[in-house]
């Protein structure tokens, strides 16, 4: 593998021992070479070849080009440096991502809206309070099923998964497990000073309460949606999909609450969530 990443600054919690956030991008960077490719506009003109859905330097693309989601929400030590960003060439929506040691996620929700659905005919994904703005700041809200890239009628039954299976993810990247997450929960509690998981992932600016969001991970809460149709635990709940299931129309998605949420230990675990609610997903890379 001939790439070299470097990381503008070392991480307070000694995470990654990286420095220098510099890259050169070999022919031979398979590891993140997914999808076709796209001519990306940069400060110093334009950059072809560069491969959809590939990890670039943060500011690769240029966000007048580009659809770019908001970076109210994110680390603002890792904007100076620590963020990767990649393209979603379906719909040229740019995400930040963040390497938490051996494992690279999106930094941010995603937020591609599927050709079957959207806000106004409630079938696959909404955004929060069916407000579009929601959908900028927050990413968007879906089904399991959606998330799972699949017909409406997985959501009543069990089906067959592939474990690494993509989703409604970019090419490259895919629906997390319930093992992708705690082994991120073990990553950083063994970096952490035992401060609690969740707030370690926690967005310093989405929640209520001091954060530092160390590790760049930038957990919004984004709130859900019921299987009913209506939205809630904005700013007090993080909630995102795991390609797992139960029986009878049950899935789990993978939780950060609030304090005030009540939920005990300040959650970072997994609960079970009936597949027709509108949760939201963070992508990981495939690899």
């Amino acid at each position: 593998m001939k790439f070299r990443i470097y990381f503008a600054l070392t991480l307070a919690m000694g995470f990654m021992a990286c420095t220098d956030y510099q890259s050169e991008w070999e022919d031979d960077n398979q590891v993140f070479a997914q999808g076709g490719t796209e001519s990306a506009k940069t400060s110093t003109g334009t950059k072809t070849n560069v491969a959809a859905s590939t990890v670039q330097p943060s500011g690769t693309y240029d966000c007048r080009m580009f659809k770019c989601s908001s970076t109210d929400f994110l680390s603002k030590t890792m904007l100076e440096g620590g963020y990767g960003e990649i393209l979603d060439a379906r719909d040229n929506q740019v995400y930040k991502t963040i390497m938490i040691k051996k494992q690279v996620w999106m930094a941010q929700n995603l937020n591609y809206a599927p050709a079957d659905g959207n806000a106004k005919d409630g079938v696959a994904s909404w955004c929060y309070g069916d407000d579009n703005n929601n959908c900028a700041k927050y990413g968007r809200l879906y089904t399991w099923s959606a998330a799972m890239d699949m017909d409406a009628a997985a959501n009543t039954g069990k089906v067959v998964v592939d474990e690494k299976a993509q989703g409604i993810c970019p090419k490259g990247w895919r629906v997390p497990t319930y093992a992708d997450w705690v082994e991120l929960s073990d990553a950083v509690d063994a970096d952490n000073d035992d401060e609690d998981v969740g707030n370690s992932l926690k967005s310093a600016a989405s929640w209520s309460g001091t954060f530092n969001d160390t590790f760049g991970f930038s957990a919004i809460a984004a709130g859900e949606r019921s299987a009913a149709g209506a939205y809630g635990n904005e700013k007090s709940l993080f909630a995102s999909w795991i390609n797992e299931q139960g029986d009878n129309g049950v899935a789990s998605v993978w939780t950060i609450a609030a304090e005030e949420a009540g939920v005990a230990g300040l959650s970072f675990n997994n609960k079970a969530a009936q597949k027709s609610e509108g949760h939201s997903l963070r992508c990981i890379l495939a690899k």
